[in-house]
């Protein structure tokens, strides 16, 4: 067992604020050491006594005065014996183990003082012997993001850093670390660690006078995973929406909402884009490939990104919508002309964006293939992970005058 000098030394190391970081963490090195190797020579004592114990005839002990009328006194006087050291044994294992619990407390009770007190490790001098104890216990998972807007509808005169958020958020005393902040339609993103780092960072921020003075309260952005159901009653999102969550023990609470997509005209039916509150939901239901909808199954399929890809109508160009548009003038979707595509009556086909001999939007367009991959990338569709899954909408749910516009 440790000397109390020993001991001594080491918490004096481990308190002491001039003493370098290294040598802190060498000494709590060695304590670990020294816990592992007394703790393998307390298994190999006890498990040697237990062999020599059984080996051991304590008839054959006493009985050393073979016909003498009393053979038991000695006989009793050495079980005694040997019941002494067993206790003896038992209370040495006893204190080594309490010992070794109070030494393995302090250890963390000093990792954690160090963590709060001082600058962030340096790692990259530090020796790897393999995983530590925090990527262990965070296990896989996926960052989290915390977003807000833009007061002014625009990026502040200078934007926010990882730097200026880690001082916002008083990193080293809340231990709220960012790992990426980007800018993009007018609101700003902080990747975290965790939803557990999201909130806490939310809560800091909004009390912060100097970020409220650029962007609106802080929260967690919500990623919702889709999925597409087939001609199902679409005249009540809201009544469709309960009676999923009512029907299909899967979706209970895990529908953040419903948005039809096409309807077939003259009919009620349609397609809605269903929005998942997880991924392993999504992937589960995708599997199933059905839910029940007062008591009728209907097909769930995975989003075809063709159509989800976000062009514009009216100029034909990627990345915005027909709404939100700031040409001036409509463009062709068939002869690339200057009119709107309802108008057109060539029978020439040319694409705005490729100049290609196809419609602007055609599946082949490489401006088409670029606009998909990016969505794929941007969204981790389930085309990705699960390409034996049909990816593609039915035929008989394309309309010809282009009913399902792109999201």
């Amino acid at each position: 067992m440790l000397v109390e000098s020993l001991k001594s030394v080491y918490l004096n190391r481990l308190l002491e604020p001039s003493v370098p970081l290294r040598l802190k963490v060498q000494v709590l090195n060695n304590i670990e050491t020294y816990l592992q190797e007394e703790e393998i020579r307390m298994i190999k004592e006890d498990q040697q006594w237990s062999m020599t114990s059984k080996k051991e005839n304590l008839k054959e002990m006493g009985d050393v005065t073979s016909g003498m009328e009393d053979r038991r006194g000695p006989e009793v006087a050495l079980v005694s014996q040997l019941s002494d050291d067993l206790d003896d044994q038992d209370n040495q294992i006893r204190r080594l183990n309490d010992e070794s619990v109070q030494m393995k407390v302090a250890f963390a009770d000093s990792v954690f003082r160090l963590q709060r007190s001082s600058s962030p490790l340096d790692r990259s001098t530090l020796p790897v012997s393999g995983p530590s104890y925090a990527s262990v216990a965070r296990g896989n998972h996926t960052n989290s993001v915390l977003v807000a807007k833009c007061v002014n509808g625009s990026a502040p005169a200078e934007p926010l850093s990882v730097l200026t958020v880690e001082e916002l958020l008083d990193t080293p005393n809340s231990g709220s670390i960012p790992s990426h902040v980007r800018y993009k339609n007018n609101k700003v993103f902080v990747t975290l660690d965790n939803e557990v780092s999201v909130a806490k960072a939310a809560a800091i921020l909004n009390k912060k006078p100097e970020f409220h003075s650029n962007f609106e309260t802080a929260g967690k952005l919500n990623v919702l995973f889709p999925v597409v159901a087939l001609f199902v009653n679409v005249s009540d999102p809201d009544k469709l929406k309960a009676e999923l969550e009512h029907r299909f023990a899967l979706l209970c609470g895990q529908i953040q909402s419903v948005k039809v997509i096409f309807t077939k005209p003259q009919t009620t039916e349609g397609l809605v884009k269903i929005f998942l509150k997880s991924r392993a939901v999504r992937d589960e239901i995708l599997a199933l490939r059905k839910a029940s909808v007062f008591g009728t199954y209907y097909r769930i399929v995975p989003v075809d990104l063709n159509r989800e890809v976000r062009r514009c109508f009216k100029f034909q160009h990627y990345g915005h919508i027909q709404r939100d548009c700031p040409a001036t003038f409509a463009t062709c979707g068939k002869c690339a002309e200057r009119h709107r595509t309802s108008e057109c009556t060539s029978s020439v086909l040319k694409c705005v964006n490729c100049s290609g001999p196809h419609q602007s939007g055609h599946t082949t367009c490489a401006e088409q293939v670029k606009a998909v991959d990016r969505r794929a990338i941007n969204h981790h569709t389930n085309k990705i992970r699960n390409p034996q899954v049909d990816n593609s909408y039915p035929e008989s749910s394309i309309s010809q005058q282009n009913c399902f516009q792109p999201l």
